[in-house]
């Protein structure tokens, strides 16, 4: 039987928000400057998160990309889900 303690979901939640901030920033990132000139340094700042939070999360530039380039590719998966089921927004979000 596991034993939950009071703060592992607190933490949890905050670990899934860190890991979707810094997902966003490097998106923004990678369209702002491209591969080349993107850096985990730009990242963190864009996404206000630590060096660490970023290396706990993302090791490297490559997985932080690899990992950016898949949760883009889901995000647009599940619009292209709800625009063929007729349930998007006019504002573009899903009901």
């Amino acid at each position: 039987m596991a034993v939950t303690s009071t703060r592992t979901a607190p933490q949890q939640a905050r670990a899934v928000a860190t890991r979707e901030r810094l997902l966003e920033a490097a998106l923004q990132v990678l369209h702002e400057r491209g591969y080349a000139d993107t850096t985990t340094t730009a990242v963190c700042e864009q996404a206000g998160a630590s060096r660490g939070a970023q290396l706990h999360h993302f090791p490297s530039k490559a997985e932080l990309v690899r990992a950016t380039i898949e949760h883009l590719a889901t995000k647009r998966a599940a619009e292209l889900r709800a625009e063929a089921l007729g349930t998007m927004t006019a504002a573009g979000t899903v009901r």
